[in-house]
């Protein structure tokens, strides 16, 4: 089994009901996959969730989706590393993806890899 790691943007597309829902749709129901996201990313979701109104029962179903991996020093320290003044979110989230022995990223940004400086396989939808 592949052990995917979804971006915040992955979920806030899908919680948002925006244009690459379906795309997400179809990736999200692969039996192949194993899903992983950062608690980060789960703080992310219900904070957009509070500004656009949206109930928490969805973000709290919606996040089900996936396994929620922690965030240590280490993985702070590792991005603040990274960071070259671009993204660090993106730094911190490739950190949690790789502690966590992810094999693949997936996102909405064309610029993830070069930003977070990853290793790993990134999949740009």
């Amino acid at each position: 089994m592949t052990k995917l790691f979804l971006d915040a943007n992955i979920l806030l597309e899908v919680m948002m009901v925006r244009s690459k829902l379906k795309k997400i749709g179809r990736i999200l129901h692969e039996p192949k996959y194993e899903f992983y996201v950062s608690t980060l990313s789960v703080h992310i979701l219900y904070y957009f969730a509070e500004l656009e109104g949206i109930e928490r029962s969805f973000v709290k179903k919606l996040t089900t989706v996936a396994k929620h991996l922690p965030l240590s020093t280490d993985m702070v320290t590792k991005a603040q590393d990274r960071y070259d003044g671009k993204d660090f979110e993106d730094c911190l989230q490739a950190t949690c993806a790789e502690a966590a022995g992810c094999d693949e990223i997936l996102t909405l940004d064309k610029n993830f890899a070069k930003n977070s400086a990853t290793k790993l396989k990134v999949i740009v939808i």
